[in-house]
């Protein structure tokens, strides 16, 4: 059942049942001559009959859609938009900086392959990128790409009553969307209730962490009375919630390092070693999709220690490790 927001705005609830996340919460914004989803679901018959029930409950049916906006390209936010597309004929609203990484997302591959060997990660590992980067999820974003009704929007721009904020780190061209009026933000993944989003490191000239520490300041900074994430309950305290964010990735950075010591290790062998915030025994119980974003993960906090000199790195054997520069090195955010 819709949950409503403000008078013209409501929460959907959107299953994904082809995930290991179980649902989205997708957002529906109804103006007098418009009504605009805010992200859209899986690509499976699960998040379509649920989008369609959830618009049925407010009278409403998939061709009232006039506009979709994508907070990012992960497939459980963008997955539904080329469907809709063309049932619905809408307009897709994206970020310039995602829809041009979108548009070049095929080519990603051979770097993903490259990043992983180098950083010593399993056969499973380099396996699942295959399908992270080049099988169905690649094929989806590509026919996005590929549309043309497609509108990108930048930086602090203003589009109705919404300001479009650039929030990278998540993704790399990540949105929240902010609505001054009612002091809400639309967090898509950058802000979450109840779990840490995702940090990963897949482009070898980026520093994924650092952008996304920037971003959890620059949003700090706005009057919000409730943050409204693409998943988990709605978020009441916005800037607790950042401290919380902020306070995980201080101790994620010490965890690496203590766990190198006085080592040299490849990212796969720390990534084997830190206790992710899961339900495992073990590094082998996990899944290989989660072994995949917990190795992204461990490459992009290594890549922030580097770039603070904390570590460095050399090349053995065709095979990265790293080294702490310093003994009782101690980060603080």
């Amino acid at each position: 059942m819709p949950e409503s927001i403000t008078k013209n705005l409501f929460k959907l609830s959107i299953k994904l049942p082809d995930l290991a996340i179980e649902s989205l919460n997708a957002y529906l914004l109804t103006l007098n001559d418009k009504n605009i989803l805010i992200d859209t679901g899986s690509p499976s018959y699960g998040s379509i009959s649920l989008l369609v029930e959830e618009l049925e409950d407010l009278g409403m049916k998939i061709s009232d859609i006039n506009e979709i906006i994508i907070t990012h390209f992960h497939i459980d936010h963008i997955g539904l938009a080329y469907l809709l597309s063309k049932l619905a004929k809408v307009k897709i609203i994206i970020g310039n900086v995602e829809y041009n990484f979108i548009k070049r997302f095929k080519y990603r591959y051979e770097e993903m392959i490259k990043i992983l060997k180098l950083n010593g990660a399993s056969q499973q590992l380099l396996n699942i990128a295959f399908d992270f980067t080049s099988g169905f999820r690649a094929n989806i974003y590509s026919r996005v790409g590929e549309l043309n009704n497609v509108e990108t929007v930048n930086d602090s721009q203003q589009l109705y009553n919404l300001k479009f904020l650039f929030t990278p780190g998540h993704t790399i061209g990540h949105i929240c969307i902010y609505d001054e009026e009612n002091k809400l933000l639309l967090s898509g993944d950058t802000l979450l209730a109840d779990i840490t989003p995702n940090v990963s490191l897949y482009e070898e000239n980026s520093n994924p962490l650092n952008d996304y520490l920037k971003s959890l300041k620059r949003i700090s900074k706005l009057e919000i009375k409730k943050s409204l994430p693409a998943h988990g309950r709605i978020i009441e305290n916005t800037e607790e919630r950042i401290r919380e964010l902020i306070k995980h990735h201080e101790e994620r950075l010490n965890e690496i390092l203590e766990i190198m010591g006085n080592r040299e290790l490849t990212a796969y062998e720390i990534a084997t070693k830190i206790k992710w915030k899961l339900k495992y025994n073990g590094w082998d119980e996990l899944d290989p999709s989660q072994k995949y974003l917990a190795m992204g993960e461990t490459l992009a906090h290594l890549k922030y220690l580097e770039d603070i000199d904390a570590v460095r790195r050399r090349i053995s054997d065709g095979v990265i490790k790293y080294v702490k520069q310093k003994e009782n090195v101690k980060i603080s955010l």
